[in-house]
């Protein structure tokens, strides 16, 4: 080889050698751009977004009680624990500079790990080692730049994508067990910019870990603290510059000891510079607070271990976990109504709650007292070939408003059936009381449905309740209609979402299904396998079963509430026709005309509603629609319809029915009970939807009372 081939192919090695060393491999540059430069800012802060939800309430030994409230919100513009600001001062950027569209091809041969200081308004990126000028855009004709920034991660923590990497940036981040290294991580995306922009890019940070903080009070319990932990939370994962975690995995405990913390005083556990800033996420099974404490009277240390299952870690929001020792209190649910006024004792088959405490309820049956007296004509028929006698759990005649007395049975125990939010009820026991003993159960303060019931000592359901828990409350919305007033409740039974009044709130929230005639609910959350409804706990799993035992009534549906019989032949009373007065006991025939009357009333022991409404008749919907249907407002959420507006009466969402074991028409049509029976095993049902750019509607004949539906009460009239 000659020495000028020698010298040739030297020099193409080294120029090769140094461009694999190089991490930026800059692109021409016009030397008439401006200088490079950014304006950041940091995602700002919402306080009205703030939320609190009481997640659930333990025993915290001896007559005390611990409850976890979440309080959630936006953090705050900049969060850097103790130091909140708006301002960011350094942070690291990398730039992609390209022609034609961005494909994730691209490496970022622009800039790469460049770091900004910001003073004033705008930062500059440094000049590179070895360097004299400025970055400037680099101009041409058709190039295009975009941007990726992040702020720093302590050290041994994190592993960066590299200059090699196509796409967007990454970085593969542990987090620290000490909080003192826990960084407030920000990230920013630019859009594209044209390379000879020439003006200061945007940049936008984001917050993109999760703010974990817990605090607590206590009401008349003295003691000490003395640990908090987090434990089973996923650790570790990767994060995009776009903000967008993947691969998460690991099982991290985080432990703050606290050794000086009265459990008498309001105290900050962590915060400040101890709080935690974890990885985003939907938390699994075994993700848990676990708190020890110990009081002043005594009983050594107590370990309090609340789950975290299912909540959600939102990137850039901040959780408070509010932790309250208190004393326990009682509250008899059969002596307010659904809005918390005072009334005389009233028994429901459901019962609302809004507040997490402990309740009871008389072991009496719904509707068959009102008002501190026996209401015999909730469980009284008023004869006719088509009214049905009201059956307990026996198969007899209904004599006396107490289960006990009226059975001649002493219940054994109590139990949760099922219950659609895990852990939201409790300790179901039975208590003394009078005139008849009580069921008592301790509600955690989450939204959620459950049915409970107490047993004979034989194992068999003698009655059971539905328990509402929606926190936000209830109100109602009115609808005249034949010169006559009637308030419904703003949600269909059993209702469980993020509000009633919204498309959001109901779009993914969920409403409770009801065979025709029956007391008991089906849940609609999760879903139904060949036989069985998924996303419930509790003694027993809701059910669908295609045969029926021989020679059963009304007793079997009692003992049974979690199973969906799917054939009508239970309609068939055990007198001489179809029963037509399970949901009005005064109702004595069918109504099989193009126009149903107004019949005269009386809640039945076997009507489902809480205290103080029932199951409209089917003139009341006549009602809705008639006076509405023109006014009707189809609604959506995200692409997902969500229900339909009719005027006054508010949203009625598309919920759809139960068809043997599948949910039909979820978001296309409402669909909701009556409590007129139409003729046999048929009973009227009003189905709502839009179509057309007009709303329309039909009642139905061809509502089989097996296929369960929506109810949406109506206050007694």
């Amino acid at each position: 080889m000659t020495s000028k081939k020698l010298y040739i192919s030297f020099l193409l090695l080294a120029l090769s050698a140094l461009t694999a060393c190089r991490k930026e491999l800059p692109m021409p540059t016009s030397a008439a751009c401006d200088e490079l430069s950014f304006a950041a800012q940091v995602s700002g802060f919402d306080a009205a977004s703030a939320t609190k939800t009481v997640l659930g309430i333990w025993d915290a030994g001896g007559g005390d009680i611990l409850v976890l409230e979440q309080i959630d919100c936006l953090s705050d513009a900049g969060f850097t624990k103790a130091a909140p600001s708006n301002a960011i001062s350094t942070f690291y950027v990398h730039g992609f500079l390209y022609e034609g569209a961005w494909d994730g091809t691209q490496k970022p041969n622009y800039l790469f790990k460049r770091k900004v200081t910001v003073s004033g308004a705008t930062g500059t990126p440094e000049v590179a080692s070895g360097q004299t000028q400025a970055v400037k855009w680099p101009g041409g004709s058709g190039r295009r730049v975009r941007f990726y920034a992040y702020t720093t991660c302590a050290s041994g923590s994190v592993t960066r994508s590299t200059a090699s990497d196509a796409g967007v940036p990454y970085f593969i981040y542990t987090v620290p067990t000490d909080p003192s290294k826990e960084y407030d991580i920000k990230v920013a995306a630019s859009p594209e910019y044209a390379g000879d922009n020439n003006a200061a890019a945007s940049l936008t940070f984001n917050h993109v870990c999760s703010a974990v903080q817990i605090s607590s009070v206590a009401d008349g319990v003295k003691g000490t603290f003395a640990s908090v932990s987090l434990k089973g939370i996923k650790n570790c994962g990767k994060c995009g510059l776009d903000g967008i975690w993947s691969d998460l995995s690991g099982n991290g405990t985080f432990t703050k000891t606290l050794s000086t913390a009265k459990v008498s005083a309001a105290q900050n556990l962590v915060t400040g510079d101890d709080t935690w800033m974890m990885i985003p996420q939907t938390l699994g099974s075994g993700a848990r607070i676990e708190l020890v404490f110990s009081k002043s009277s005594g009983g050594g240390d107590i370990t309090a271990t609340v789950p975290l299952s299912g909540r959600v870690w939102e990137a850039g929001h901040k959780y408070l976990y509010r932790l309250s020792l208190a004393r326990w209190k009682e509250f008899d649910l059969s002596e307010t109504d659904v809005f918390g006024n005072e009334i005389g004792s009233t028994t429901a088959n459901c019962y609302t709650v809004t507040e997490a405490e402990t309740y009871t309820f008389p072991l009496a049956y719904g509707a068959a007292v009102k008002d501190g007296a026996v209401n015999a004509a909730a469980y009284t028929p008023l004869g006719g070939s088509y009214a049905s006698p009201f059956v307990n759990y026996l198969g007899v005649q209904i004599s006396s408003p107490y289960i006990e007395t009226d059975t001649g049975v002493t219940a054994e125990d109590a139990c949760v059936v099922w219950q659609d939010t895990e852990g939201m009820i409790s300790d179901v026991q039975l208590k003394s009381g009078s005139p008849c003993r009580k069921l008592q159960f301790r509600y955690s303060g989450a939204a959620g449905n459950a049915v409970i019931a107490v047993r004979d000592e034989d194992g068999v359901i003698m009655w059971s309740w539905h328990i509402w828990g929606r926190p936000e409350g209830f109100s109602t919305v009115n609808m005249t209609y034949g010169g006559r007033t009637f308030a419904f409740l703003d949600c269909n039974m059993g209702f469980k979402g993020n509000g009633p009044t919204t498309s959001e709130g109901y779009a993914l929230g969920t409403s409770l299904y009801y065979d025709w005639g029956r007391k008991d609910p089906f849940p609609g959350t999760g879903a139904w396998n060949s036989t069985t409804r998924a996303g419930t706990t509790g003694s027993y799993t809701p059910s669908c079963v295609v045969s029926y035992p021989a020679a059963a009534n009304y007793a079997t549906l009692i003992r049974t509430p979690h199973v969906n019989y799917l054939i009508d032949s239970y309609l068939v009373s055990s007198k001489t026709g179809y029963a037509v007065n399970w949901w009005n006991a005064a109702e004595s025939a069918s109504q099989n005309s193009s126009d149903p009357s107004l019949a005269d009333f009386e809640k039945s022991v076997y009507d489902p509603c809480p205290i103080g409404f029932c199951v409209p008749q089917e003139y009341i919907l006549k009602g809705v629609r008639e006076n509405y249907i023109s006014l009707a407002e189809e609604v959506t959420h995200s692409g997902t319809k969500a229900g339909i507006v009719l005027g006054d009466t508010g949203m009625w969402p598309y919920h759809g029915y139960l068809l043997y074991n599948n949910l039909q028409y979820l978001n296309s049509y409402c669909q909701v009970w009556s409590s007129t029976n139409y003729s046999g095993s048929k009973a009227w049902f009003t189905r709502l939807y839009y179509s057309s750019g007009a709303g329309r509607y039909y009642h139905g004949h061809e509502g089989h009372g097996y296929n369960p539906c929506p109810i949406r009460p109506v206050a007694e009239y």
